[in-house]
């Protein structure tokens, strides 16, 4: 049985707009912080980066971890995009 988090549920329920970085899943202060130093200040801007990583799971997560995510934030980031493009794409 698959369990979400309310941020999970929250992120995936809506449109994209001006989402911060800080509103994706796995994501948080720290993270969040390490992202924005690279200019990667909204979701969108994540989006942008695991698509040109071809949305491939183990690229996205690594992509992630070397910002200092483990790899369970970085998987539930990669989930979050992931589920936020079914919905929405």
């Amino acid at each position: 049985m698959s369990t979400t988090t309310k941020k999970h549920e929250s992120f995936t329920s809506g449109p994209m707009r001006n989402k911060s970085i800080k509103d994706v899943p796995g994501i948080g202060n720290v993270l969040g912080k390490r992202l924005q130093e690279d200019n990667i200040n909204q979701a969108r801007d994540l989006l942008g980066h695991f698509l040109v990583l071809k949305m491939e799971p183990g690229k996205c997560i690594e992509y992630l971890m070397n910002y200092g995510a483990n790899r369970k934030h970085a998987s539930d980031a990669y989930n979050g995009i992931q589920a936020w493009i079914e919905n929405f794409l």
